[in-house]
Parts: structure tokens; sequence; C-alpha cells
């Protein structure tokens, strides 16, 4: 057990700057067994019910956690910011294609009032390769704030590929 105590350190590091600044766990899971997995995915679950973590919810995305849905679920109902109800959304629909999660992410955009969080809502919405969010980044491409405006164009690039 503790080997995976350790696997579970390595894919959850420290909620700060220095340790999760261009940090991605996707190759730790990559390499995981299916009991590991298992394992990594109840405990990830466990530790998000304890308290709100983007890393977790975005990990549990990653590895499709239908177990997580109802956690995350319950989420969207508490009392977060606009960008980590983006982040829980898209994570549902990762996870489960759910379209009504397409309504709640422009909801949420729309309560964003500050530049550098819908740049970083932008790759979100890429996610759902959707024209309802496209069309939420394509209408910042002009907009007078010009790093949105980069960024917009950057991320409409980036859906394209």
């Amino acid at each position: 057990m503790s080997d995976l105590s350790e696997i579970m350190r390595e894919l959850i590091p420290q909620n700060d700057y220095h340790h999760r600044n261009g940090f991605s766990n996707h190759k730790i899971v990559d390499k995981l067994s299916l009991e590991e997995k298992s394992y990594i995915e109840d405990e990830l679950i466990r530790k998000l019910d304890d308290s709100y973590n983007s890393l977790i919810i975005e990990t549990l995305a990653y590895v499709k956690s239908i177990k997580a849905l109802p956690l995350l679920y319950r989420l969207l109902d508490d009392d977060f910011s606009a960008l980590s109800k983006i982040l829980i959304a898209t994570s549902i629909f990762g996870i489960n294609n759910d379209l009504k999660m397409i309504d709640i992410v422009i909801c949420n955009f729309e309560c964003l009032e500050d530049a550098y969080q819908q740049i970083c809502a932008f790759y979100y919405l890429n996610q759902f390769e959707n024209e309802k969010t496209n069309h939420i980044i394509y209408s910042l491409i002009d907009c007078s704030n010009e790093l949105v405006a980069y960024n917009a164009k950057r991320a409409l690039k980036m859906s394209e590929m």
C-alpha cells in the first residue's frame, strides 16, 4: 500500500506554483495497472469529497471516472467560483458527454469578469468542440483587452487542430 500512497503523492502534488506549474499527471496515470487505477480513482474521489482540488477533478475526468459523477454533479451545486464550475462541468462532459454541461459552462463564462479567468476558461470551452462554446471564444477575438483577444484567437486555432 505504501507504493500506492507514493503514486498518490506523485499524481497530486502540493497545490502551489512550484509543484503545479506546467505539471501534468497523464503519463503517471497512463502507466498504472487496472488495479492501481481503481485504487487511485477511489482515493481521488475520497479526497475530493473532503476538499475541492482542481487537479483531482481534472484527473478524474482524464480517467473517465463514472464513479465520480455523483460527487461532480453535487459540486456543481456548491458555492464555487464560476471558473471552478466551468472546470467541473467540463470534467463531467468529458466523462459522459452530458450536453447540459454546455449551457452551464456558457452561463458561468458570462459571470467571469476577470480577463485572466476568461483566458483560462478558453481551454475548457475548447474541450466541448461545440458551436456554442466556440462562438463564445469567437466573440472575444476583437476584445479591447489585447491579451483576451490574442488568447481567443489562439484558442480558436487550437480547436481547428
